[in-house]
């Protein structure tokens, strides 16, 4: 019931859902407090630069826009260990795309190649792509997402580790996933496409799972920066959401009686359990 309904008659609206007892004094101090955090956030554009790279195909120097260093801050993470930054999405420009051969790849495969590789590269990508433009004052989702699934293929035609092209699927996915949390919160964004997004996230997903389950056949530890028990965990998560709980529940079972799994892939895995038994 709404208290105050027939002063409409009077002229006094909107003041549905008035909270009798508010404290007046607390409300303010936090109004404030919420100001001065809006007020202290960057945007975006005062956050990253435009760094200077040599291209290891090409052997080109070019630009592309890279986060200020201690400015990307992970503060929460996402069950499949998705990174949720404070601010913006650090995560866009984790990915170099050179503008003159269209090499392009992850922070951490952007290294030097083998003759052979550049060669796949400079003949099945050289030739047909057209580069980025990165010199804009932030990247979009669009140009990041592009940028991440050229990447993708960068790492199939140089014949990249399995593990290489099953992280970037994750990252494309994560990345998928953040841009459909965007468009939400945009109340002037495009929300028709976040059907066929996240269509698109569910498939890099079940690429990336199918990519590591390869991966830890045919590779060694650490890989794309995790141990073992964290790229279990990762199969883990992953196999449960694609509906392979016997894979899980053994994968999480290894990890909770492991002497080296970290503490905080043990309390995920414990998480992940509860969910288990309860199904």
């Amino acid at each position: 019931m709404d208290l105050f309904s027939d002063l409409e008659k009077i002229g006094l609206t909107g003041l549905e859902g008035m909270d009798l007892f508010a404290n007046p004094t607390k409300a303010h101090e936090h109004e404030n407090m919420v100001q001065k955090q809006a007020a202290a956030r960057p945007d975006e554009e005062e956050l990253v630069f435009e760094k200077t790279f040599n291209c290891v195909v090409c052997d080109k120097t070019f630009k592309s826009l890279t986060v200020k260093s201690g400015k990307a801050r992970i503060i929460a993470r996402d069950r499949d260990l998705r990174p949720i930054f404070e601010g913006f999405e650090a995560s866009k420009y984790d990915v170099i795309s050179c503008p003159y051969c269209g090499f392009t790849a992850l922070n951490r495969y952007f290294t030097p190649l083998a003759t052979v590789q550049k060669k796949l590269i400079l003949e099945k990508i050289s030739s047909h792509v057209k580069p980025f433009d990165d010199h804009h004052d932030k990247r979009s989702y669009e140009d990041a997402l592009a940028m991440y699934k050229l990447s993708l293929v960068n790492s199939v035609v140089k014949m990249g580790k399995t593990s290489e092209r099953a992280f970037t699927c994750m990252k494309i996915g994560w990345l998928i996933r953040s841009y459909i949390e965007d468009i939400n919160n945009n109340p002037e964004a495009d929300a028709s496409v976040i059907p066929e997004l996240g269509k698109q996230e569910e498939e890099y997903l079940k690429k990336a799972y199918e990519g590591f389950k390869l991966a830890i056949s045919e590779e060694t530890f650490p890989m794309c920066g995790m141990d073992e028990f964290t790229v279990d965990y990762l199969l883990a998560e992953l196999a449960h959401r694609f509906g392979e709980d016997n894979i899980s529940k053994k994968l999480v079972a290894e990890i909770l009686i492991s002497k080296n799994a970290s503490s905080g892939i043990k309390d995920k895995a414990r998480d992940l359990k509860e969910e288990l038994i309860g199904k």
